[in-house]
């Protein structure tokens, strides 16, 4: 039901973060967890990539094991998070399971790159 509310509102990021305020009150986080995936997708596929990286560190300080849905989205993420954002913390935290949750993704290379680069920081 809330995924046909948010097809007929056409995916409008900012339908997203309205419901994601009201979800993170629920009982049952998967639905705020499921909702806050679908958002960041959004964001990041039209570019908002600020937008989607405060959306990110919004829900990783209330859930810590929260990832992005897509490889795409979780490299990108963790790029900005090193190079512009002044968030290594959450970069660390994406690409520490990277290659696991997406065995063989072309990404892994640069997310290994971005992982090492990390190390002395």
């Amino acid at each position: 039901m809330l995924r046909d509310w948010l097809t007929s509102r056409g995916n409008a990021p900012q339908d997203y973060h309205w419901l994601i305020e009201r979800l993170e009150g629920w009982h049952d986080a998967r639905y705020v967890t499921r909702a806050t995936g679908e958002y960041i997708e959004r964001l990041v596929a039209l570019r908002q990539t600020g937008e989607a990286l405060d959306a990110l560190t919004h829900r990783l300080e209330r859930d810590p094991a929260f990832r992005p849905k897509s490889a795409r989205a979780t490299l990108v993420l963790a790029q900005l998070s090193v190079e512009g954002g002044g968030r290594p913390r959450i970069a660390r935290a994406l690409l520490s399971d990277f290659d696991e949750r997406f065995p063989g993704d072309p990404g892994a290379p640069a997310a290994r790159r971005v992982a090492a680069h990390l190390v002395g920081d």
